[in-house]
């Protein structure tokens, strides 16, 4: 089988489960995480179509699927408002291939869907890090605005090649301050008061390996952000074909056709970005580059799109009886999650520029 068609396997897969769960769309909240119920509904349809542990390694029970298959999943379920809650529906039974030292209980743990591990990256001067004469680090310093579901169980916190893990009940740890969004996602902030943590949680030497896996999170992003863009878009074109004013069909009209021409393109070259960085991942190449520009380029889109679908729609598509007033409160926090796309558009400049000045 090539990787074409296997790609194309995993999207039909995708598809009929995310068409399975969209009876679930009637229950999610306007604001705050998905409950328990619907959570648990997802994870068992997950298990019984085989989509679970995409990312994990093979020998730990996972998938072990490649970049680009991984990429058209995400592009199927963000298809559905349920996506749009991907870390807390689709997380479950994930473990980042090549981070190391967490042990294999934690590992296996994590694919069985019993723990959950995340990676919090920081700015150099933000946090100090100190190895005590007893191994221990010590950590001081306070995070904000982090995603709350970054802190619910195993939590990667790192500063350049080290980091230690954090976990709720660590002493000198406290996740405070819990906000509300105008979305799904809270957010909180991570208070390091004298925090001490053993040599068992001090992880060394990881920088690449975080920075690979961030990658992949940024092009999981990406990947969702095209697929929730484009099912708004088609729901957006059977309006305008349907829609009659005037004796015209909305879809013959210039204002609308710039709209859709606009976003059309748009998508489009979002959608190839993806795939490069995907593709130049699965080929052993560092894909740092290439997944922080489709990040940034697809997640700026994706809101445009669905911004424009809106409009598409008038005053009507304002309105909470159709999903996109929803999906665009969603999207919006990708352009924040994994750097903010200006800061990430800013990185990319620079790296542009230190390949032209070799």
């Amino acid at each position: 089988m090539t990787t074409e068609d296997d790609g194309q396997k995993w999207r039909r897969v995708a598809r009929d489960l995310i068409a399975a769960l969209r009876p679930l769309e009637e229950s999610l909240p306007q604001q705050g995480p998905p409950g328990v119920a619907i959570a648990e509904a997802v994870h068992r349809a997950r298990r019984a179509c085989g989509l679970w542990g995409l990312h994990a390694p093979r020998e730990v029970g996972g998938l072990g699927l490649s970049w680009r298959q991984c990429a058209v999943v995400q592009e199927e379920w963000h298809r559905s408002l349920l996506g749009l809650w991907s870390y807390q529906l689709f997380s479950a039974g994930e473990f980042p291939p090549g981070v190391g030292g967490l042990g294999s209980d934690v590992v296996e743990a994590c694919v069985r869907g019993e723990r959950r591990v995340h990676q919090l990256q920081v700015p150099e001067g933000s946090l100090t890090f100190q190895m005590g004469p007893d191994g221990k680090m010590m950590v001081d310093g306070v995070c904000p605005g982090v995603p709350a579901w970054k802190a619910t169980d195993l939590l990667i916190v790192a500063q350049g090649d080290a980091g230690v893990v954090c976990t709720l009940g660590l002493a000198g740890y406290a996740v405070v301050n819990r906000r509300g969004t105008m979305g799904s996602a809270e957010l909180v902030d991570l208070v390091f008061q004298g925090c001490r943590v053993g040599p068992d949680g001090v992880l060394e030497g990881i920088g690449d390996a975080l920075a690979r896996w961030q990658a992949m999170q940024r092009l999981q992003l990406a990947a969702g952000a095209v697929g929730a863009a484009e099912y708004c878009l088609e729901r957006a074109l059977e309006h305008l074909r349907g829609r009659v004013t005037f004796g015209k069909p909305l879809a013959d009209r210039q204002a609308m056709q710039w709209l859709v021409a606009d976003s059309a393109r748009e998508l489009h070259a979002s959608r190839l970005l993806v795939h490069r960085a995907a593709l130049q991942a699965d080929a052993g190449g560092d894909p740092t580059h290439a997944a922080l520009v489709a990040k940034v380029v697809a997640t700026d889109a994706a809101c445009a799109i669905v911004d424009r679908v809106i409009q598409m729609y008038g005053g009507y598509g304002y309105c909470r009886d159709l999903p996109f007033e929803h999906f665009w409160r969603e999207l919006r926090l990708y352009r924040f999650l994994e750097g903010n796309n200006e800061e990430l558009a800013g990185l990319a400049t620079s790296d542009v520029l230190a390949r032209l000045d070799r």
